[in-house]
């Protein structure tokens, strides 16, 4: 589920940035490379556009071969080492969990990065790594 939803955003990014008659053909890999803020993610199977930049940073970056997408949640706890120090064990490991999970156990961050490659008007990946919680 999880990588038919990055598919979909990745595919949704990618035709998003072309003029609207390119669309239809196919992508120019060379307007692809960059750092792109991702603020709406569609589901291209019910069309409904989620407004994710209200409760999430997201990025997605791509250079000429490679692709990296990285997200946190907005209001993550952040917790300096020393303040840390000063907790008792079992308060530390809770301060150390709500950095990375939230109240309903969902991570609250997530990244994922390897190649792509175009085919037509699709951005097709290759995931190497994930990393989740």
């Amino acid at each position: 589920m999880a990588r038919r939803a990055l598919t979909g955003l990745l595919l949704a990014v990618a035709v998003a940035t072309l003029p609207r008659a390119a669309r239809a053909q196919s992508i120019d890999p060379a307007e692809m490379p960059g750092t792109w803020a991702v603020i709406a993610i569609r589901n291209v199977a019910t069309g409904d556009v989620d407004s994710i930049s209200t409760r999430r940073t997201m990025w997605l970056m791509v250079t000429s071969s490679h692709w990296t997408y990285v997200w946190m949640d907005h209001g993550r706890p952040v917790a300096t080492p020393d303040s840390l120090a000063a907790l008792p064990p079992d308060e530390r490991r809770r301060a150390n969990y709500s950095k990375i999970w939230d109240e309903h156990d969902q991570p609250r961050f997530w990244a994922s990065g390897g190649e792509y490659r175009i085919v037509g008007n699709r951005f097709v990946i290759a995931r190497a790594m994930s990393i989740e919680p």
